[in-house]
């Protein structure tokens, strides 16, 4: 199954903001969209960056092993671009992190946790970090599977709003990811359409939702590395906790920013929005969302209810957990997605309820062997030979 590619967007000088960068595609010659929040360097940061940019100039040995073959995009303090590994016969794509005397310390630890937590997640639908290195000159880069499709922002700019059942299907893969992050003490805290790759899966017929861009996440640890007063996200997918920049971001963050999502692939818009950062960040924290039902008339009632209540203001009153919400879901996507989107128990997690079923079932035999020994004992008491019937009747005197 192909993925439709769109059309081509040339790359401009200034501030940033989000483009598309694309390249050819190694296996088809087609041109592959990478999209997300792009800073394009001004001829003053391209000056500086003179000398490493050299490094990763296309034919370029980088690390001693990967042969450089364009660049895909870049984003805040990182590049990424697409290497050929001889040694392994693949493509990968390297996130490098843009070494700079102005790069401060939490940057890099930013970086390094990023490459750590996504390591972490043995899943389809987060991204592969096949390997983190440094460079022999001392800056941080990151080896990930190289991925070929559209993110779901592109998809969903082509196709308009999508039907409730795609919509569903779409965000129960991003649960089951952010589930085993979760599980890992991960945060994303930037989850939107544009961080929701869509890559085509030949031997299910449709695509493979897998996150990306982990890397403002926050990791569960004793070392706070992110200060209160930081400000991550974007601005119309952010929770009010993260508008408050409050310390006690967590799960349930990315559960709201899950009902986000939902509300724009089902109508097309988002819940809350502004002419500025600080705009729209007041109309989430003190104004109500747009009404899905009134933008998508056709939705399940049930489901708008599930939105609503990942929008909710208050952590306390969303889901407790992205599970919970994959769940509340389910009903609502196919049942192929319902399918895929359970989680799959290890050998020993299914051997132990098939342990306890077999033990129940003994018992149950037991309580029944003793209920049918009492009853026929029972019975034998009340049933009397004719002979024994005679003696008693004699024995009893007779009324007066």
């Amino acid at each position: 199954m192909t993925l439709p590619v769109p059309g081509h967007e040339p790359w401009d000088g200034g501030a940033a903001r989000d483009v598309t960068a694309r390249l050819p595609s190694p296996s088809s010659g087609g041109t592959v969209p990478i999209r997300g929040p792009v800073s394009v360097p001004t001829p003053t940061e391209a000056r500086i960056d003179g000398r490493f940019e050299a490094l990763l100039s296309p034919g370029t040995l980088f690390g001693g092993r990967y042969v450089i073959e364009r660049p895909l995009g870049r984003g805040g303090a990182s590049l990424v671009v697409l290497a050929y590994e001889p040694a392994a016969d693949r493509y990968v794509a390297l996130k490098v992190l843009v070494p700079s005397a102005h790069t401060p310390p939490r940057t890099l630890e930013r970086f390094e946790r990023e490459g750590h937590a996504m390591a972490a997640m043995a899943t389809p639908h987060v991204v592969k970090v096949l390997a983190a290195h440094r460079h022999e000159q001392g800056f941080p880069y990151l080896v990930m599977e190289y991925l070929e499709g559209e993110d779901l922002a592109r998809y969903r700019e082509r196709h308009g709003p999508l039907p409730h059942q795609i919509a569903v299907d779409f965000l129960l893969e991003a649960c089951a990811g952010l589930s085993r992050a979760h599980a890992a003490g991960v945060v994303h805290r930037d989850l939107k359409p544009s961080n929701m790759f869509l890559v085509a899966d030949h031997d299910r017929g449709r695509p493979c939702l897998k996150l990306i861009d982990f890397g403002i996440a926050k990791v569960a640890s004793g070392e706070r590395i992110t200060h209160t007063s930081e400000v991550f996200g974007s601005p119309e997918y952010m929770s009010p906790e993260q508008v408050r920049a409050s310390s006690d971001v967590d799960a349930r963050s990315d559960i709201w920013s899950i009902g986000v999502c939902l509300f724009e692939l089902l109508s097309g818009r988002v819940p809350f929005s502004g002419e500025s950062v600080l705009e729209a960040g007041s109309r989430i924290l003190f104004e109500k969302p747009r009404s899905l039902r009134a933008l998508c008339p056709e939705a399940p009632e049930g489901l708008v209810a599930v939105v609503e209540r990942c929008l909710e203001k208050s952590p306390n009153r969303r889901y407790s957990s992205v599970d919970d919400l994959a769940k509340a879901l389910a009903p609502f996507g196919s049942k192929a997605a319902r399918t895929a989107s359970r989680p799959r128990l290890s050998a020993v997690e299914a051997e132990v309820p098939f342990m306890a079923r077999r033990s129940t079932v003994r018992a149950a035999y037991a309580i029944l062997a003793v209920a049918i020994v009492t009853f026929v004992w029972s019975i034998g008491r009340l049933v009397v030979s004719p002979a024994e019937a005679r003696s008693r009747a004699a024995s009893t005197p007779a009324a007066p």
